[in-house]
Parts: structure tokens; sequence; C-alpha cells
């Protein structure tokens, strides 16, 4: 169900991204739509993919930070 709102904006993000791979706000979106679908591996991989056009781009760090932290919350015990 979540997969279903988010479907078509996640859509339209990927192909900005496609259409200009450095597109900063393209990037931002898309790991914002990411996030709201629960989805940390994908927000991960986006995060990882865009240090490498724009190596000094600190939103991911905290995208990065907030997806294990997530994980750390998670843990049983």
């Amino acid at each position: 169900m979540i997969q279903q709102n988010y479907g078509l904006p996640l859509d339209l993000m990927n192909k900005a991204v496609v259409m200009v791979s450095n597109y900063l706000p393209a990037i931002i979106e898309k790991m914002k739509i990411q996030l709201a679908m629960h989805d940390w591996e994908q927000v991960v991989d986006t995060a990882q993919r865009s240090e490498f056009t724009h190596s000094q781009f600190f939103v991911t760090v905290v995208y990065r930070c907030n997806h294990h932290m997530d994980q750390f919350r998670q843990r049983p015990g």
C-alpha cells in the first residue's frame, strides 16, 4: 500500500535522475520518497551513488545516519 502511494512520484524522480544524473534536487526528493516508503536499502544506495557526484553533499550523510539509527532502534533487546 505504501509503495502504491509513492510509485508515481518515485518513477518521476527516477526519470529526472536519469535525464540529469547530477541534479541534486531530484536526488534529494528521490531519497525523501524512499524514506517515506521505509525502503532503507534504497536510501543508502541512492546516498552512496550521489556521493560520487556530490562528494561534499552532507545530506547523504544525514540520511545514512537516519538509516543506521533506525536499524539500531529495531534491534531486539
